[in-house]
């Protein structure tokens, strides 16, 4: 052991015999090395990471589109069939009309080919009425009552009812093609000679104007393929490799799985399976991209060497940069320190480095700090007594002035002969004060604020029967949240005695607390006159002389709440001529705790 520290000190020596350019070279040398390492791998990772986000996002905008293509198709079929009903053969008499409906229905076949194969009506027997084209026999030995689409259409008369694809095995080919379709088929009315009978009418779709979006979406890195919602594959490119149990289906169609982007690794390579619902059939379109074949290698390659590179490049840059200030650092950290003299002392540290001079320089710079630190402590003190002082003299011209009010308010009661009210006012009044008094507290929750509002507005209620309704509401996160006391009652106050003195009956006045970015607004709304531009600002100012009340309510509440909280909060008037008035009250958030006042 102690060999070991001998030959690292004689190292270390060694390059420090070297100098300082040495040292520096032979350090920072060290820290590029790890790390364009560590950035190489990070960034090996991340290319990784950013590579399947980019798979994942494609796979999604691709899906998206086929899905839309094959709604479309859908769709235009299912429209098909409302417009084969309702505007051809719903009206139209069998007996009378059967040719027309024949001509009309081919028409319609012309115009969505190739889209659609064929049309057929059948009656409650399976028995055809109409069938176009007209050229096309039935294979023999079929029964069309045991169809499954026609099953379907007789069981639930209301829908539309979608089969799987499917081969046709109901009309007759030319050659030895075989078509697959997919059925849409409908209950419907069919009138014969005056009387209704139920029977069916089917529309068949082929099935190669789907196949066509699926395979000219595909390309050469992914494929689409179509299941049912139990799994079970509908339509899929490698059909016969599926069935000989030479290809297997991703473990997501297994599963189940919802619809999203999933990785895959239970193949041999590695791929994204994206699945989506349609909207129509509830089939599951499912996109499979094998992660290896996206990117070429030699992309990858380039892309990783002039990454390291420029890595590389930024790494020696930088390092040059150290070494050429190295020599400066220690006047630079003066230079910083005496800026931030002028902003913050707090954290103030001043390293003694460098040559004698700056060393004593930096130890008489950090002894006037601490002086000034002091002194900044002190003045701090004494503004903190200045401004509870002025807090505790505004608080205190809240109280006289609602007494008064209040007193005045029950006083003209009982001259009014309404002794139950008067009880009822004197009763909230005393709870409105214990609440208010709050064992001395300054700050209280906004629970209790609007609590404290509520007792005022039931003692205001009694003095103004059926003249304005009022409403509290909070969201229930802030109720423990804590603010200055009697904020919200002064502001409640000018509402009714200079909003709701002008209206004779239906006043409102809404109470609302809640959160907002920049804080908390609580707003004081009510449908009284409004004021003009000039009024508001005349109003903000300290301006106004009001009729009733003391007018210190307004003003009161803004001096408070700056004083309290800061300039940025306070309060703002939103307000125009037979409009009414909002005085939004802004406190900031903070964790909701007990706080008493000093």
């Amino acid at each position: 052991m102690e060999k070991l520290q001998q030959m690292i000190k004689k190292f270390s020596d060694a390059i420090y015999r070297k100098g300082l350019q040495f040292t520096l070279l032979i350090s920072f040398s060290l820290v590029a090395v790890v790390m364009i390492l560590i950035v190489t791998f990070v960034y090996s990772k991340r290319l990784s990471v950013a590579h399947e986000e980019m798979l994942e996002a494609n796979n999604s905008s691709v899906i998206e589109q086929v899905a839309f293509g094959l709604d479309q198709s859908i769709q235009n079929m299912m429209q098909a069939t409302n417009v084969s009903y309702y505007d051809i053969l719903k009206d139209a008499d069998l007996d009378v009309d059967k040719e027309r409906v024949s001509e009309e229905l081919s028409f319609l076949l012309r115009s969505h080919d190739p889209q659609i194969s064929s049309i057929a009506v059948f009656d409650s027997h399976g028995e055809p009425l109409v069938v176009v084209p007209a050229d096309r026999p039935f294979r023999k030995g079929i029964s069309v009552k045991k169809e499954k689409w026609y099953l379907s259409a007789m069981a639930q008369i209301e829908n539309i009812h979608i089969s799987a694809p499917y081969v046709d095995n109901l009309f007759k080919s030319n050659g030895y093609d075989y078509p697959r379709v997919i059925t849409f088929s409908r209950n419907v009315e069919i009138n014969r000679g005056g009387l209704i009978y139920q029977g069916v009418l089917m529309i068949n779709m082929n099935f190669d104007a789907a196949e066509r979006i699926l395979t000219q979406s595909d390309n050469s890195m992914g494929s689409f393929f179509l299941t049912q919602s139990s799994g079970n594959v509908i339509y899929h490119p490698q059909q016969i490799l599926l069935d000989q149990k030479l290809l297997a289906l991703p473990n997501q169609i297994k599963n189940k799985s919802q619809d999203g982007v999933y990785r895959d690794d239970s193949q041999k390579d590695s791929q994204i399976v994206t699945i989506k619902t349609m909207g129509y059939t509830g089939w599951k379109l499912v996109r499979v991209e094998p992660i290896s074949e996206t990117i070429p290698k030699l992309t990858d390659n380039r892309v990783v060497i002039w990454g390291l590179a420029l890595i590389a490049c930024l790494s020696l840059l930088i390092i040059n940069l150290v070494i050429s200030s190295r020599i400066t650092t220690p006047l630079k950290n003066l230079e910083k320190a005496v800026t931030q003299i002028e902003e913050n002392l707090d954290d103030l540290t001043i390293p003694e480095e460098g040559t004698f001079e700056i060393q004593h320089l930096s130890h008489a710079l950090m002894t006037m700090t601490d002086t000034m630190k002091r002194l900044m402590r002190d003045i701090v003190v004494q503004q903190e007594k200045i401004r509870e002082n002025e807090l505790s003299v505004l608080q205190a011209q809240i109280n006289p002035h609602f007494l008064y009010n209040t007193l005045d308010s029950t006083v003209w009661m009982i001259e009014s002969g309404r002794y139950d009210g008067a009880i009822q006012m004197i009763t909230a009044l005393a709870k409105l004060f214990r609440l208010s008094l709050s064992k001395g507290k300054k700050i209280i929750t906004i629970g209790e604020e609007l609590e404290h509002v509520r007792n005022y507005l039931m003692i205001q209620e009694n003095r103004y029967k059926n003249k304005f309704v009022w409403t509290i509401l909070v969201e229930e996160e802030l109720k423990d949240h804590p603010c200055l006391k009697l904020i919200v009652q002064p502001i409640v106050e000018n509402a009714i005695y200079h909003g709701m003195d002008y209206i004779y009956e239906d006043g409102e006045i809404n109470i609302r607390a809640y959160r907002i970015p920049e804080g908390i607004n609580i707003d004081v709304e009510d449908n009284g006159p409004g004021m003009t531009e000039e009024q508001v600002k005349a109003l903000v100012k300290g301006e106004v002389k009001f009729k009733k009340g003391s007018g210190v309510g307004f003003r009161n509440v803004a001096e408070r709440i700056k004083l309290h909280y800061g300039p940025k909060f306070g309060l703002t008037v939103i307000s125009e001529p037979d409009e009414g008035t909002i005085v939004r009250i802004l406190i900031p958030f903070e964790e909701a705790e007990a706080q008493n006042g000093k």
